[in-house]
């Protein structure tokens, strides 16, 4: 039965260092041939279309993603003209009221707002600016112009309101060619050419905006135009309108058809027309020299500012409906865009799900296979696992064979593991009961081991204990003399004490009495605070009508600089009526007069009501300061009410505590008695214990004896069944050798 098992095993270790042999020499020879394998090959077949369509489909996406770039850009560029193109309104606007300020000298109030306005479009269109790339002014260059322009208007360097159009001109000009710009990048969907239809109407709105400035200039003068050249620039501004308004190129979108067919055939166009032929009738037919209009200044700018209005309406809604549109078909391309990178995503997935599928239902049998042959060729393995294979070829041919394989070897090793599994519970067996006997043996002589240690130490306890008696003997007769002097001591201290609480009595009365003294002084602070609480409340009200009467100082000393405004105005007025105007001008005076007496009693009153009220601070802030004092005052005493406390607390604890000391000391007292009579008992039965101690130590040395005499007896037994147990433990480790090479492989049917 033992030579059975190892007979097989030396059997398979023969095969396997065969067939590992023979699979090296089949690899070496294929070595050169064969680089890569199965997964490598599968990964290839799979991946190579998968890849062949993620560059198709990127390039298709690729292509979208630049048309989307393109819509994107034309939808910023759309932004960018409309903010160029409010900014050029209100820049238009600014113009004109310049010119009317430096044709008339008045308007100055207006033109500040429009300057605001301007301001304010200039940072909305700043932003812009900075990232137009084609765009070769910086954003500090409009910035400088306009701000060097109003400076010499407010300066007065413009002689004419020529002179404030031609400065204003080039800004405008540069501001314009920045939409014009935008209108020349790449656009798509048939959005340029409307972007260029947005570029007419702001040069028909330029020359509206021009015409109005240069007219009302020209009409608030009161002067005819000599200068040929600016009355041939206001025909070509005024040209311009109609030109652009009628441009072939012109595409009109919404209702900019009839917008511009009601603005050329409306009254404001023709009442603009007639402004012109006056003015060039005018000064032609009577030269140089000053005129009065049909039309006013202010008509003539209302005019002009309705039809730029409509004109930048019209350039607005264009943009707005280009913007919508821009926007409308940059969804309908995101979604497009998306949608093709989702089908993409899908298919993608779909493909891989697929090919890895495929790879998996060829590459899975042939690994389970060779997995097999491995454990086995090793000396391990799964015999129980079988290869599913579904298709009828030449992989599911394979794994019938190496199943029927699997089924012979797995029944010859159940075979040697049956026999082997008897050799080993023999052999446990035998093991088993030396080990037992062994175990008992060692149990025995641990025993006999223990008892003589006890022995041992109980020969040290019993000589130890008795020369303790002897020494506690010797304590005890001392201990009689400590009692003594104890009951002494007692008796004094309990005499301290009961003088101690007659102390602690007196004190605690003290401390009643200063109780008593606090609460006084408490209420005190209280009164005094309560009083400075109204005195506060009327000074605070006193600043607040103090300030009022600065408010109305102040409106006093604004009422006083109005009048003197208007009396200044009169006195102007009265100047430009002349003889009519005398009487007028003398009560002007008087007005200003009186308006600049009630300035400077204001600024008195001022002063004294300043000073009046530096006095209050300074009497609030020593009101303040007495406030924090009496808030000091309140705290301290409650702080040393709050000690009081505590030292009361802390007394009664200590005569309590006196009290239960003196209780102690008597009940000390007459357990210090009995302890006495205690002593004298001890102490005689020690000596009979002495006596007893001495003959435990004479039986525990006949013991020490024997036990020696037996331990050696059992050293023998265990030398003995340690050489049976080596040979057993030898016999039971080769069963078990034998027995783990088989049990490593998993059969079938387990």
């Amino acid at each position: 039965m033992s030579q059975a098992p190892i007979f097989l095993y030396a059997g398979l270790t023969s095969f396997r260092q065969e067939f590992y042999s023979t699979g090296n020499r089949k690899v070496s020879a294929r070595g050169s041939r064969m680089r890569l394998d199965i997964r490598q090959k599968l990964f290839i077949l799979v991946f190579l279309p998968v890849l062949t369509l993620l560059f198709l489909q990127g390039n298709f996406l690729l292509g979208k993603w630049k048309d989307l770039r393109v819509y994107r850009s034309q939808r910023w560029n759309i932004e960018l003209m409309g903010k160029t193109a409010l900014l050029i309104t209100e820049l238009q606007k600014e113009r004109g009221l310049s010119s009317k300020f430096v044709g008339s000298g008045s308007g100055k109030g207006t033109l500040e707002d429009q300057r605001k306005a301007v301001d304010s479009a200039y940072q909305e269109l700043a932003p812009y600016v900075e990232k137009a790339t084609y765009i070769k002014q910086d954003k500090l260059y409009y910035q400088k112009q306009i701000s060097d322009l109003r400076t010499q208007i407010d300066r007065g360097a413009f002689k004419s309101p020529k002179d404030v159009i031609d400065g204003y001109t080039p800004v405008i000009r540069s501001l314009l060619e920045i939409s014009n710009i935008a209108v020349n990048q790449k656009t798509v969907g048939g959005i340029g050419k409307v972007m260029g239809s947005v570029g007419i109407l702001q040069e028909a709105q330029e020359g509206a905006a021009r015409f109005r400035g240069l007219m009302s200039g020209i009409v608030s003068s009161g002067q005819t135009v000599t200068d040929r050249t600016l009355l041939f620039g206001l025909i070509r501004d005024f040209e311009q309108i109609e030109i652009n308004l009628q441009s072939p190129a012109l595409i009109y979108v919404g209702d900019m058809k009839s917008v511009i067919g009601n603005l050329l055939s409306g009254t404001d166009y023709e009442q603009l027309k007639d402004a012109l032929l006056e003015v060039v009738a005018r000064s032609t037919l009577q030269g140089a020299g000053t005129t009065t209009y049909r039309i006013s200044a202010d008509q003539l700018w209302n005019i002009g500012t309705r039809i730029v209005e409509i004109l930048n309406k019209l350039v607005q809604d264009t943009l707005s409906i280009l913007d919508a549109q821009s926007r409308r078909i940059e969804r309908t391309y995101s979604v497009e865009v998306w949608g093709a990178v989702g089908y993409s995503g899908v298919l993608l997935v779909v493909l891989v799900l697929l090919g890895y599928s495929f790879a998996r239902s060829i590459r899975n049998p042939i690994l389970k296979v060779t997995h097999t042959f491995r454990t086995i060729a090793e000396g391990s393995g799964d015999l129980s696992e079988e290869v599913v294979v579904t298709d009828r070829g030449e992989l599911a041919e394979l794994a019938r064979d190496f199943n029927r394989f699997t089924s012979v070897l797995s029944d010859l090793i159940r075979g040697i593991r049956q026999e082997t599994e008897t050799l080993r519970r023999v052999g446990q067996e035998l093991q088993e009961g030396m080990a037992k006997t062994a175990v008992s043996t060692k149990q025995i002589a641990s025993t006999l081991e223990e008892i003589r240690n006890n022995i041992m130490h109980q020969a040290a306890s019993v000589t130890e204990s008795s020369a303790t008696l002897e020494n506690f003997l010797l304590r005890l007769n001392e201990l009689k003399g400590l009692i003594e002097t104890q009951s002494a001591a007692v008796t004094e201290s309990n005499s301290s004490i009961y003088q101690m609480l007659e102390t602690i009595k007196k004190v605690q009365g003290s401390l009643t009495e200063s109780n008593r003294q606090i609460e006084e002084l408490v209420q005190v602070a209280d009164k005094g605070k309560r009083r400075l609480l109204p005195l506060i409340e009327q000074i605070r009200t006193i600043t607040d009508q103090s300030k009022m009467l600065q408010e109305a100082n102040s409106l006093i000393a604004g009422i006083a600089a109005r009048t003197n405004l208007l009396a200044m105005n009169a006195a102007i007025e009265a100047a430009h009526a002349g003889e009519h105007g005398r009487g007028f001008a003398v009560v002007a005076e008087e007005i200003r007069k009186l308006a600049e007496n009630a300035a400077d009693h204001s600024k008195s009153i001022a002063g004294n009501l300043k000073n009046i009220q530096q006095v209050i601070n300074q009497v609030v802030e020593s009101s303040r300061m007495v406030q924090d004092s009496f808030d000091a005052i309140n705290t301290g005493i409650m702080r040393m009410n709050d000690n009081r406390k505590v030292l009361e607390i802390a007394m009664t604890e200590q005569g309590q505590a006196s009290k239960e000391v003196q209780i102690a000391l008597e009940d000390i007292t007459k357990v210090t008695s009995k302890v006495n009579q205690f002593a004298s008992e001890i102490e005689l039965g020690s000596k009979e214990i002495n006596q007893e101690m001495k003959n435990l130590m004479r039986i525990t040395e006949e013991v020490k004896t024997a036990i020696q005499e037996a331990n050696s007896a059992l050293q023998e037994i265990s030398g003995a069944t340690l050489r049976i147990s080596t040979l057993s433990d030898e016999n039971r480790k080769s069963i078990e050798s034998i027995y783990s090479r088989f049990a490593a492989f998993k059969l079938k049917g387990e």
